[in-house]
């Protein structure tokens, strides 16, 4: 198949329009509503600045906060009495969050406004800049055939003008809603800083009305890859370029933090190295959050309060998730267990992090509703999840099972200074943490 090498983009940006001009719908209220709705409940459109739910009438009523859950008093009687408890204030709408799905509806009016994306399973050139060629396209588990293709969300392989794109799909309203938003913050974050994630060529819909991103897919392998698969033979080889690689990581993240961009997902599929040019790349940002022109744009998540305003400038839940998956994936594999850079760094990193966590949640705080969550956090690492046994993370991450990688995202309450990346960089480089930075 021969491709066409390079077409000249028809728009200013990958939206087709100028984004920014839509951004003042959104809100900088916070707060959560006496009466307020499930981030699950779809947000189907907009009548005089207010949203139109799918189900209008499935209305929670709260008594306040309780640290980082609402307790819930009443709701639409759908549900029996022992259903009502205290749920995570992440897990409702804000003004805020509801501001962030009417822009969403907006950009996707626009979008359907523009020309549609041309998506071909044949050999035919692909000659125009909305057409990608999925001919051996394979999904992100590197499966192939027209079953296993059709179903993904994702596709990697795909070729447009010449080059290897990944494909991402989105059929209901509420993914396309998300995805939209993804690709803004995507868009954002490659204005202000374009060689550390890919670039967004496109987003448009089908024929069929099924929404599609496109986007440059990464060549280098992702972290997960590098550090189980193509680390050096040898022992000290092998500790020099996990510290590189950490050290890279480090370093993008405090420049692309200076942007107020979070990814909160990071974990090491997430992040790719280049390892011959130490370059580091991220994807996905179907979690993350960026602010433009003073306003947070993010993908609204139950395990983000967005009635804090803290939620969208938090610099250390990154390495936090990051690290602990690289942990985890190292501990996976007997070798790299038994490696320096192993038990004197990043054990020695993760063991600061948790002095921390216990000397901090057990501080006095100016807020009640902090003074709450913090009480929350830290009884759920201890022994008994009471405050009179054994501190340690792992006791929650245990008890967490199935769902031990949400630990992190919930400790993303608050900011660790321990886990900033400029206190892991100069650990990592000098062996020393950063002064009012070591808990041991």
């Amino acid at each position: 198949m021969r491709m066409v090498a390079a077409v000249v983009h028809p728009s200013t940006t990958a939206f087709g329009f100028d984004v920014s001009e839509n951004l003042s719908i959104i809100s900088t209220e916070m707060g959560i509503l006496s009466n307020t709705l499930s981030l699950l409940n779809t947000i189907m459109g907009s009548d005089c600045s207010w949203p139109n739910y799918k189900h209008p009438d499935f209305l929670f009523k709260t008594d306040g906060y309780k640290g980082m859950y609402m307790p819930i008093m009443v709701n639409n009687g759908d549900l029996s009495p022992e259903d009502d408890k205290p749920m995570l204030i992440a897990e409702f709408h804000t003004l805020h969050t509801q501001s962030l799905f009417c822009l969403a509806n907006r950009l996707l009016e626009r979008i359907s406004c523009q020309s549609d994306v041309n998506i071909q399973n044949n050999g035919q050139e692909v000659s125009q800049f909305k057409t990608v060629c999925t001919e051996r396209s394979l999904t992100p588990d590197g499966e192939s055939g027209d079953a296993k293709v059709k179903q993904s969300s994702v596709l990697t392989n795909c070729k447009h003008m010449g080059a290897n794109v990944v494909l991402k799909k989105a059929k209901s309203i509420r993914d396309q809603q998300r995805t939209v938003l993804e690709a803004l913050v995507h868009l954002y974050v490659e204005q202000k800083h374009p060689g550390f994630v890919p670039k967004l060529h496109f987003i448009a819909f089908t024929a069929d009305k099924t929404l599609v991103v496109c986007s440059e897919q990464v060549s280098s392998p992702s972290v997960y890859d590098f550090v189980t698969k193509m680390l050096p033979e040898t022992e000290q080889a092998k500790n020099c370029a996990l510290q590189t690689m950490v050290s890279s990581v480090c370093r993008a993240l405090i420049t692309v933090q200076k942007s107020n961009f979070t990814h909160r997902d990071l974990h090491t599929s997430n992040v790719f190295y280049d390892h011959h040019n130490d370059k580091i790349t991220l994807i996905d940002f179907d979690w993350s959050c960026i602010e433009i022109t003073g306003k947070n744009v993010s993908v609204p998540r139950f395990l983000y309060d967005t009635s804090r305003e803290i939620y969208g400038c938090n610099k250390s839940v990154d390495m936090c998730i990051f690290i602990r998956n690289l942990v985890n994936n190292v501990m996976c594999t007997t070798a790299l267990r038994q490696l320096s850079f192993f038990k004197t760094t990043l054990l020695t990193i993760m063991e600061n992090y948790e002095n921390e966590c216990k000397l901090m949640l057990c501080r006095k705080f100016a807020s009640e509703k902090e003074k709450d969550a913090a009480f929350q956090l830290y009884r759920s690492s201890t022994e008994d999840e009471t405050i009179y046994t054994e501190y340690g993370h792992n006791y929650a991450l245990r008890r967490l099972g199935d769902e031990a990688v949400e630990f992190e995202y919930r400790q993303g309450y608050f900011e660790w200074k321990s886990m900033v990346p400029e206190n892991i960089k100069c650990f990592i480089e000098t062996g020393h943490f950063l002064p009012g930075r070591d808990f041991r």
